[in-house]
């Protein structure tokens, strides 16, 4: 599939927002993978969205970006979500903060007080802090992890059809199924979804970062019985 992944790659500058769906009854190497994905596009400043049908599971709670997971489908071109930009506190190189330990927020009577905790021995001063309703885009492009078909995808698309009608669609799966997508992106010798995407996500261009890698760690070892079978 790398002819494809090839043409996939030059047709992603123009994907401005992007969906990743996962099959219903997902294990935990189709999450790993979905978040994977989900975080190289984050970090490489990509709208995109992850949803899923199934409830998250207490097993899956350790992987990294699990609280971005939706189960319902974004719908474009309406107010989207309330965005507050703190400028001039982002590396250049990265997309990251480094002088962020992490965020958080508590709620003083009607207020919502948002915190940054800083690391120590770090400056955090945002240069101008602006506000508003994100505008969602109409999607660009939609990938599908580990589903047999689309209708594994459950209420998803059967509730969603439009969606994904005439939309550029990337499948990827390492189980043989109906090659359903406009890419195609199977290979039934790989352990895993997880598997895959570690070639798939640079292949891309896509950054790599310390939380994608070690999904796709944590989807090969669960998806392998920690290196243990064939």
């Amino acid at each position: 599939y790398d002819s494809q992944l090839t043409e996939l790659k030059n047709s992603l500058p123009n994907a401005k927002n992007i969906l990743i769906a996962l099959p219903v009854g997902a294990d935990i190497d189709k999450f790993a993978a979905g978040l994977a994905l989900f975080l190289a596009f984050k970090n490489s400043g990509k709208e995109v969205s992850l949803v899923s049908e199934d409830t998250i599971r207490v097993s899956q709670a350790h992987l990294f970006g699990v609280d971005n997971i939706k189960n319902t489908i974004p719908q474009g071109g309406g107010v989207g979500d309330f965005v507050i930009t703190l400028e001039g506190v982002a590396d250049v190189v990265g997309n990251r903060v480094s002088s962020l330990e992490k965020m958080d927020y508590f709620v003083e009577g009607t207020s919502l007080n948002l915190v940054c905790k800083v690391l120590p021995g770090q400056t955090f001063h945002p240069t101008n802090v602006t506000y508003g309703s994100k505008q969602t885009d109409k999607l660009d492009l939609i990938f599908v992890i580990g589903a047999a078909n689309l209708n594994s995808l459950g209420n998803l698309y059967n509730k969603n059809q439009s969606v994904f009608t005439g939309m550029p669609l990337v499948n990827i799966d390492n189980q043989a199924n109906s090659s359903f997508g406009t890419t195609n992106v199977i290979d039934v010798a790989a352990s895993s979804a997880s598997e895959i995407l570690a070639d798939v996500i640079p292949s891309l261009g896509l950054p790599v970062d310390q939380d994608t890698a070690s999904n796709l760690m944590i989807g090969i070892y669960d998806a392998t019985a920690n290196l243990s079978n064939e």
